[in-house]
């Protein structure tokens, strides 16, 4: 396997994003706006058009034993979608991003895991963007969320201490993941139509873009030691293996090896195992299932019920839950 190679770039305040180089990346300003975090009453978002949006069956928040799936508490439902979920660091609420039609807006909410209700977070002096999934929390604080405007164009905000900053100079900047001493964000980005990896030092702004030969890599997931990243990466089957990288370097190890899609990769709080959603199963097109294996890739077993379709995976802080998506499949025939 390639050897991993990395560009380094050092941030620099502008008035506008700077050139991505197919080497790199050459800067990354930061812009900076007033914002404020405010927990509001939950509910539906308005619709914004008046005929009624398609039925789908809904999506559901739920939350099972990481041992044995038994049978899972629903948390939440949308009409539409829901994107992977987040626990609190302590262990007590779950974020995700909601939308509850095709036409609705896309807001952030936090789900009590036992008693309360549900609130909206907002987050203001985004302009026309709107949080686009991703949502993770810094040891501070701190929440990084991607965010998408009216375009459909996506990339990264960093909110700390009632204040906003965008992290400019990204094609497509998503799924972000802090690291656990809170020093560094992962997310994933775009170069010369190819899914990079990157690294960011917060408080320079310092970044490091991986790249692995020609493959594109996303969904990257800190090791709780913080020295490892987890991915998912397109294979030349055109299908998504799940593979580790260590932050000194060295080889890629590629803990699968399939030609089902293996995707959303989640560290156990002790490092022992990871959590993926797969269709290595078969069954309704498409259709996925939750999976737990040991962290070198050996003892995969499916957690989820086969008759809903299941994907990103997310442990609580203890380690002895696991919160996840679902939406049941059309019965047969």
């Amino acid at each position: 396997m390639p050897l991993i190679k990395r560009a380094v770039a050092q941030a620099r305040s502008a008035a506008r994003p700077p050139v991505l180089l197919r080497t790199g990346l050459t800067g990354c300003g930061v812009a900076v706006a007033t914002a404020v975090l405010v927990a509001c009453g939950g509910g539906s978002a308005a619709h914004t058009r008046e005929d009624a949006p398609t039925v789908v069956p809904s999506a559901e928040l739920v939350v099972s034993s990481a041992e044995s799936p038994g049978s899972p508490s629903v948390l939440a439902r949308s009409g539409y979608a829901l994107d992977r979920p987040r626990w609190s660091r302590d262990g007590r609420r779950i974020y995700l991003v909601r939308q509850q039609c095709a036409s609705c807006a896309r807001v952030l909410v936090t789900v009590p895991v036992l008693h309360g209700r549900e609130r909206r977070v907002e987050l203001r002096a985004l302009g026309d963007e709107q949080p686009s999934g991703g949502v993770t929390w810094g040891r501070d604080g701190s929440l990084a969320v991607a965010v998408a405007d009216s375009e459909g164009d996506r990339t990264v905000a960093i909110a700390r201490a009632g204040r906003i900053r965008g992290l400019h100079g990204l094609d497509d900047g998503n799924e972000p993941d802090w690291s656990p001493d809170g020093a560094k964000l992962a997310f994933a980005a775009e170069f010369d139509e190819i899914r990079r990896l990157v690294v960011e030092r917060v408080a320079t702004g310092r970044r490091e873009v991986w790249a692995h030969g020609n493959y594109s890599e996303d969904q990257p997931a800190w090791s709780p030691d913080g020295t490892r990243l987890a991915f998912s990466r397109l294979a030349p089957s055109v299908t998504w293996n799940l593979c580790v990288a260590a932050l000194s370097g060295g080889r890629v190890h590629c803990l699968t090896h399939t030609t089902a899609n293996e995707r959303d990769p989640a560290w156990s709080p002790d490092g022992r195992r990871i959590a993926f959603s797969s269709d290595r199963a078969g069954g309704a097109a498409g259709a996925r299932a939750v999976h737990v294996m040991d962290a070198d890739g050996r003892n995969v077993r499916r957690l989820t019920d086969p008759s809903f379709d299941s994907w990103g995976p997310a442990w609580s802080p203890d380690g002895a839950k696991l919160a996840f998506v679902r939406r049941p499949l059309a019965p047969p025939g």
